[in-house]
C-alpha cells in the first residue's frame, strides 16, 4: 500500500511532465518553425500550389511528402528531404530555389525534426490532399 501510495504521485509528476513538453514543442513550433515556413515554403507548398506535389502545410502533408516521398523522417533530421534539400549540400535539391536559409533557420527546423516534428496544439490544417502543380489564379 506504502508503494501505491508513492507511484501514484511520481506517475502524475511524469504525465504532467509529458503536457509541459508538448506545450514546449507546440510553443516552439508556433514561435520558430512556422514562420520560417510561412515566409520561404507555404507559397510554392501550401494549399493554393503544391509543387512536386508537397504540402508544408500540416503535420500530417509534411509526414505524406510528395513526389520525392516524405519531406521528413521524424527524429532523423539526416534523412530527411526537407533537411537535405534546406541545406543546400545537393546541387540538384535546394529549397527555398531563390535565396538559402539562415544557418539560424536551418538550425531550428534541423531541431523541429529531431524533436519529432511536433506541431502547433490547435493545427486546423485541411486534409493533406495534394493538387497538381499549378499557377496561382489572379
Amino acid at each position: 500500500m506504502k508503494a501505491l501510495a508513492i507511484m501514484i504521485p511520481v506517475v502524475c509528476l511524469i504525465f504532467m511532465g509529458k503536457g509541459y513538453a508538448a506545450d514546449d514543442d507546440a510553443a516552439f513550433f508556433t514561435k520558430s518553425v512556422m514562420p520560417i515556413l510561412t515566409d520561404n515554403c507555404i507559397k510554392c507548398h501550401g494549399a493554393d500550389r503544391q509543387k512536386g506535389h508537397l504540402r508544408l502545410d500540416s503535420r500530417d502533408a509534411v509526414l505524406k511528402g510528395g513526389k520525392s516521398g516524405p519531406a521528413i523522417v521524424v527524429g532523423k533530421p539526416d534523412d530527411s528531404i526537407l533537411i537535405k534539400a534546406i541545406r543546400y549540400t545537393d546541387d540538384d535539391l535546394q529549397m527555398p530555389p531563390k535565396k538559402q536559409l539562415s544557418d539560424d533557420q536551418v538550425k531550428v527546423l534541423v531541431d523541429w525534426v529531431t524533436r519529432g516534428a511536433p506541431w502547433a496544439a490547435d493545427d486546423s490544417s485541411p486534409n493533406a490532399q495534394p493538387k497538381p502543380d499549378q499557377p496561382k489564379q489572379p
